[in-house]
């Protein structure tokens, strides 16, 4: 269930408590081949941008800890999603913030557009802390 914002500890701490259900069932929702796949996977993501549904969830700002640079990205449960995005990296990974949103391809898209002059490479953007805190979802 999405929230206001909160801090990414509490989130993640909020997540490990729940079970897993994903967010955007509900009576007029039809199932699509894109509801079968796990909401925590890469496939998931790449699914989702290719329909015209509208998915609530998480904008998700990740840094990398030892390069600095900060992924952008979208998400249902942020937990899982950051585990994923650890797993290849040699390099810890941590939260920044997590923005709960009621459409995560639209929103996604707006972000990296807003910081597409600060893009090093596909979804590594360089961002400061300040970059991260003052952006605002339109």
């Amino acid at each position: 269930m999405l929230t206001s914002e909160e801090s990414p500890s509490a989130l993640l701490e909020r997540e490990s408590k729940l079970a897993y259900t994903p967010v955007n069932e509900s009576e007029d929702c039809y199932e699509t081949v894109v509801d079968r796949i796990p909401k925590d996977s890469l496939a998931w993501e790449i699914a989702v941008k290719e329909t015209d549904r509208k998915f609530p969830g998480y904008l998700y700002f990740i840094r990398n800890t030892e390069t600095g640079y900060v992924k952008i990205g979208l998400g249902l449960i942020m937990r899982r999603r950051l585990a994923s995005i650890q797993y290849p990296n040699a390099a810890l990974v941590t939260l920044c913030r997590a923005i709960p949103v009621s459409d995560c391809i639209a929103a996604d898209r707006t972000a990296r557009d807003y910081f597409a002059s600060r893009c090093y490479k596909g979804e590594w953007f360089r961002l400061t802390d300040n970059d991260i805190r003052d952006y605002v979802p339109q």
